[in-house]
């Protein structure tokens, strides 16, 4: 076999040599780079200098020493490298294009972070497949539709970050199945009606934001049972309505609670002061009424609070006068 048809052999093969030995990475993984690439407009990506560009051409090898944005497990087998693809990360990378569904090829995928670039269209369900992934980022892209109720099946996700992108509908149930989650981000979207009851199946949950988006109704009592919740942010929907709810008086995990600009009316809970966790706690432009409870004085762990803009009443304790952080 002459020299140019064993390298054609090679590299199709998804195999290339290296000081060391040979390295392998599964050819169907670096068929679901070449989609990405050609879905997105690779060829016009802002890559970071020109060590590590992707080309599918001159057997390059995306794991050893490495392409931008992709990090690889490999181990030694025999004296050979055998490499999988774990992590895709092109944030600002000018992807412009579709999300492919190939990227399912790539099945030890345990990241994706695709932020700040110019996807658009639907989140194929194929991801579904990826039952290996625990991140997924795609914030501020142009990505429209719902998630696919495929993605109820990836048990493993425990990160996931959509904000600033055109997704719609109802905030999605299929959420409160994945007890791996730790992390939701789904800020700046276009997400409408009452947050789902399931929501307090979520105990893993750490982070959530749910701010800028048009949710309706009360908080749901089942909030009270996300045991592990320590930043809560559900600002700016401005149709949230109800009270604020007592039951957060317990949630010692909580550090943020942001209800900023929504509709809530009635009167702070006089437990408020049972938070000992709590820094920042804002119901700025509500319509809340009564007066201010001296319990907030013991609130010695917090940095802000903001209360302007409702309808309180009444004197204020010289414990809350002296609060240096409040806002009222």
């Amino acid at each position: 076999m002459c020299l140019g048809v064993l390298l054609a052999f090679i590299v199709t093969c998804g195999l290339f040599l290296t000081a060391k030995g040979v390295v392998s990475v599964p050819s169907d993984q670096i068929a679901g780079l070449e989609y990405l690439y050609n879905s997105t407009d690779g060829d016009h990506w802002l890559f970071r200098g020109p060590i590590g560009k992707w080309n599918f051409t001159d057997g390059s090898n995306p794991c050893v020493p490495g392409w931008q944005g992709i990090t690889c497990s490999c181990i030694d087998h025999h004296g050979d490298d055998v490499c999988n693809i774990e992590k895709i990360e092109l944030d600002g990378y000018n992807l412009h294009g579709t999300f492919p569904h190939q990227l399912s090829l790539i099945s030890t995928l345990q990241k994706i972070k695709l932020d700040s670039n110019r996807l658009h269209h639907r989140i194929p369900s194929g991801i579904a497949s990826l039952r290996a992934l625990t991140e997924l980022s795609i914030n501020t892209n142009v990505i429209t539709g719902t998630l696919p109720s495929e993605m109820g099946d990836m048990t493993a996700l425990a990160y996931i970050n959509t904000g600033y992108t055109f997704l719609e509908g109802s905030v999605p149930s299929l959420l409160c199945g994945l007890h791996a989650l730790t992390y939701v981000d789904m800020e700046y979207c276009n997400y409408q009606g009452t947050l789902p009851t399931c929501i307090g199946q979520m105990t893993a949950l750490v982070e959530l934001y749910l701010g800028h988006n048009a949710i309706s109704g009360a908080v749901p009592t089942q909030v009270a049972s996300m045991s592990s919740l320590q930043l809560l942010k559900l600002n700016y929907n401005e149709r949230m309505t109800g009270t604020l709810p007592s039951f957060f008086c317990g949630m010692t995990t909580l550090e943020m609670l942001d209800l900023t600009e929504n509709q809530l009316r009635g009167t702070l809970p006089g437990c408020l002061g049972q938070c000992q966790a709590l820094t920042h706690f804002s119901v700025f432009a509500n319509r809340m009424t009564g007066s201010l409870p001296s319990s907030l004085s013991q609130l010695s762990n917090v940095q802000f609070l903001y209360f302007n803009v409702n309808r309180f009443s009444g004197t204020l304790s010289s414990s809350v006068v002296g609060l240096p952080v409040l806002n009222v």
